[in-house]
């Protein structure tokens, strides 16, 4: 038992073990996820997410495509100070779990890469079936791979 589980049993006599060991996981959990923590220092800012379906239909309509066994890569100019992106994951590939895994994988392998991108860039990433099965590193080689025939990479 962590310090400051014993503080807490201290000052509230009234806690039962169960919600004590209950308060002592949570103060856990958060602390490991601090510590892994990913070492890059930022995040996907709210405004680098293309998010109305209008821009989305325009990237998909109007833009080029790049295709790679895992994934397709839509680009379109949008004539803005900064880049945007979405991440698309069709029901062929599975359940609600599976798409959403699919998607943070995306934007994890598009992350790190994202401030390299030239600004003024719409992006829709789209799953394919295929990356259901592939590790994450595969999936960053591919997002790598369709930026750089895209000439968006050195």
């Amino acid at each position: 038992m962590d310090r400051w589980c014993k503080t807490r049993q201290s000052v509230s006599q009234t806690v039962t073990r169960r919600s004590e060991a209950f308060a002592c996981k949570i103060v856990w959990k958060v602390t490991n996820a601090s510590a892994n923590a990913s070492p890059l220092p930022f995040r996907v800012k709210r405004a680098w997410r293309l998010k109305a379906e209008s821009d989305v239909q325009r990237v998909w309509q109007q833009g080029r495509a790049f295709a790679h066994p895992l994934v397709i890569l839509r680009v379109r100019a949008n004539g803005l100070n900064q880049s945007r992106a979405t991440f698309v994951a069709g029901k062929k590939l599975g359940n609600a779990v599976t798409r959403n895994r699919a998607k943070r994988h995306l934007r994890e392998a598009l992350r790190p890469r994202f401030l390299e991108i030239p600004k003024g860039y719409d992006f829709v990433l789209i799953a394919r079936s295929n990356i259901a099965q592939a590790p994450f590193t595969e999936i960053v080689q591919a997002v790598e791979q369709v930026l750089q025939r895209a000439q968006l990479l050195p």
